[in-house]
C-alpha cells in the first residue's frame, strides 16, 4: 500500500467485507466449524488493522519461519490471510508477473547459493 488514500481505501473494503461477512471457519482436532465473530464497529475496526498489520508485516513468504504446512492448506494457500473474493481486492493483488518474477527470483537466488555455500563447505571437509 502506497498512499494514505490507498490504505483507507482497502480498510473500507475490509470493514464492509468483515460486517458483511462475521464468520470465519476454524480447524480444531481436525473438525471444521464457523464461529460467528462481533460486528461490534470497534472488534470489526480490530480485526482489520490486525488484518493490515499481517499483510504488511511479511517480510518474505519464501522464508520457512513465515511458512505453514499443515491444517489441510498448503503453503501456497497459507498466505491467503483474508477469505475475500478477488474481484474486491483486485487493485491490491499483484497481478503483473514481471513484478512477481523479480521480487521471487533474488529469493531463491539467495536460497540456493546458501545451500550451495553449506554443501561446498561440507564437501570440502570430507574430502
Amino acid at each position: 500500500m502506497q498512499s494514505k488514500q490507498t490504505r483507507e481505501e482497502f480498510e473500507r473494503i475490509l470493514t464492509d467485507w468483515y460486517k458483511n461477512n462475521p464468520s470465519i471457519v476454524v480447524e480444531k482436532d481436525g473438525k471444521f466449524s464457523r464461529v460467528q465473530l462481533s460486528t461490534d464497529p470497534a472488534a470489526i475496526k480490530s480485526r482489520v488493522d490486525d488484518t493490515i498489520d499481517n499483510i504488511i508485516g511479511i517480510k518474505d513468504i519464501l522464508d520457512p519461519e513465515a511458512g505453514y504446512y499443515g491444517a489441510g492448506k498448503s503453503k501456497h494457500f497459507k498466505h491467503r490471510l483474508v477469505d475475500i473474493p478477488n474481484a474486491l481486492v483486485l487493485d491490491f493483488i499483484q497481478t503483473n508477473p514481471i513484478a512477481v518474477m523479480k521480487a521471487y527470483v533474488p529469493s531463491v537466488l539467495e536460497l540456493v547459493m546458501s545451500f550451495l555455500d553449506s554443501l561446498m563447505g561440507h564437501l570440502l571437509t570430507i574430502y
